[in-house]
């Protein structure tokens, strides 16, 4: 494990809990300030030290460090999707429509383009510094999925009734493909 790891393991920790919190109040959690930096300050320690455990554990399976530095970055990516939707949607007080494609897609491309780099540089640890042809291929690639996720957030936000009471609606992030991870909690 190196300081690297131990410095983007506080920051994707303390950036997880930071992100959580709006989404969390937005689907009717009560979700106070200092219950957020609470989380804060604990994740900022239990991420790197996962990864340190992580670190450990791959001197024997080599493949362990990268793959617990793959789910962080996709958590972070799944809660910078959620968060950017729920902010610009309880800013605008938009929940379905057209204008939902426009949230949708910025929220997505901040999350992919996050996406990218941390895994580039350090779930993978390239020490590339050109972005060119691979990153065209994975803008391509993600806007396959942009497309989709967006299409399905549009329909489900605009076209479908809500199950159980639950709005959808007020809570865009629940009908977001890219977020499998997000379940739908009831207001």
């Amino acid at each position: 494990m190196t300081k690297k790891d131990i410095i983007l393991g506080v920051v994707s920790g303390a950036a997880i809990a930071l992100l959580a919190g709006p989404i969390a109040h937005n689907l009717g959690f009560p979700f106070s300030l200092s219950f957020q930096a609470a989380l804060m300050a604990a994740l900022a320690l239990l991420t790197p030290a996962g990864i340190a455990v992580a670190a450990w554990l791959a001197r024997r399976w080599a493949v362990i460090l990268q793959v617990a530095k793959f789910g962080v970055v996709g958590v972070l990516n799944t809660l910078i999707d959620a968060g950017t939707l729920n902010l610009l949607s309880a800013w605008s007080g938009v929940y379905g429509g057209t204008l939902i494609i426009l949230f949708n897609s910025a929220s997505f491309s901040v999350a992919v383009v996050n996406s990218y780099f941390w895994n580039k540089y350090w779930t993978f640890g390239s020490r590339d510094t050109q972005y060119g042809r691979e990153f065209v291929q994975f803008i391509i690639v993600s806007a396959i999925g942009l497309g989709l996720n967006t299409g399905l957030v549009y329909i489900l936000t605009t076209f479908v009734a809500p199950p159980g009471g639950y709005r959808i609606r007020e809570n865009p992030e629940s009908a977001s493909v890219s977020a499998p991870m997000r379940s739908p909690a009831r207001r």
